[in-house]
């Protein structure tokens, strides 16, 4: 069960982090989203007071005064300053122009004043002058806020673009995951989730087959019991969790000693069965000798506790059912263990 658990904790850290990612954009989206929406409205604000500026210039050269329309642009430059605004003209080239605007509509109301109190062409050429450079520095304002306002938008299809693929990773990683959940409940239907040997009912298919094709073709097979020695005084002395790792060492063992088509399951607490096709009884005696000796080889748990393993093989015989052949490897088994244990025995 330890993988199916690793796995999905992996695969539940690697969706929530890419759920965090998504969502981080999403907002990111929306933000650069209102942010060009605004930086439009701020652009129309400087085309607005550019025009204002214009129309207030003129009336003055005329020798009028709008007290309304310069309080307007006074309203709508401050706005320019203000904690909203910052935002959109963050850019030190807007901020620096949207400065140089202020400045000169200082200029210019200065050079109204003067033009009203003394409407020299000295002072209306000043004016002009200032109502120019006005004109010039808002025109910068305005491209600049556009070409920020453009890099929004190419930041945006990025940043819409990282969602997609968020969204498309928490799915294939749900999928994987399903896929994985399953394939694993499928191992855990057929096999023993602690050593990962078939179980009890896969075996019985497994012989089943097995013991078909020997009637039909002919095909011999045998059966080999083993038994882990005084498994109970191990798993009294030493605990559960030792025991669970010696069984899962034994099986390892077994596996890496027996041939990849070979059966291996396990039909009890510490009894192990496999199931051979294609040999002779002689054979898989052989075979069991080289499993007896390598599990005798290993030590276990980390505590470099010696354990062995008896053994009964037996082959089948005519007009035997499977059920006898495993009796009489089962009998072996009794002989082998009367006998002293840690041997093999072929009856």
């Amino acid at each position: 069960m330890q993988p199916l658990r690793s796995k999905s904790s992996f695969l539940i850290i690697m969706a929530f982090m890419s759920l965090m990612f998504a969502a981080l954009n999403a907002y990111l989206l929306y933000s650069y989203t209102e942010s060009t929406k605004n930086s439009s409205l701020k652009m129309l604000s400087l085309g607005i007071s550019r025009s204002m500026m214009q129309r207030s210039s003129k009336l003055a050269l005329i020798g009028m005064t709008n007290d309304t329309l310069i309080q307007q642009i006074d309203t709508t430059m401050q706005s320019f300053f203000d904690h909203k605004s910052a935002v959109y003209f963050s850019s030190p080239r807007v901020s620096n122009k949207v400065s140089a605007m202020k400045q000169e509509w200082g200029a210019i109301k200065e050079a109204m004043t003067r033009y009203r109190r003394n409407p020299s062409a000295e002072n209306r050429a000043v004016l002009l002058a200032s109502s120019e450079r006005y004109s010039e520095t808002a025109d910068a304002a305005f491209f600049a806020l556009h070409d920020n306002a453009e890099a929004k938008r190419i930041r945006l299809f990025v940043i819409l673009g990282g969602i997609i693929f968020n969204c498309a990773l928490i799915m294939i990683i749900i999928m994987y995951t399903k896929t994985a959940v399953r394939d694993q409940l499928e191992h855990f239907a057929y096999a023993d989730p602690l050593t990962g040997a078939y179980n009890r009912r896969s075996l019985e298919l497994f012989t089943t087959q097995a013991h078909e094709t020997y009637l039909r073709a002919g095909i011999p097979y045998a059966i080999t019991l083993i038994d882990i020695d005084r498994f109970k005084v191990l798993n009294d002395k030493y605990g559960h969790k030792t025991g669970d790792a010696v069984l899962q060492g034994i099986a390892h063992q077994i596996r890496n000693t027996t041939r990849k088509q070979d059966i291996f399951a396990r039909i009890g607490g510490d009894e192990f069965i496999i199931l051979q096709s294609h040999v002779t009884g002689i054979e898989a005696h052989k075979q069991a000798q080289r499993v007896l000796a390598a599990v005798d080889r290993k030590r276990y748990s980390g505590k470099k506790l010696r354990v062995t393993i008896t053994i009964g093989t037996a082959e089948v015989k005519k007009k035997e059912s499977v059920k006898k052949v495993i009796a009489r490897a089962d009998r072996a088994l009794y002989r082998a263990k009367r006998g002293g244990r840690n041997k093999a025995v072929f009856l």
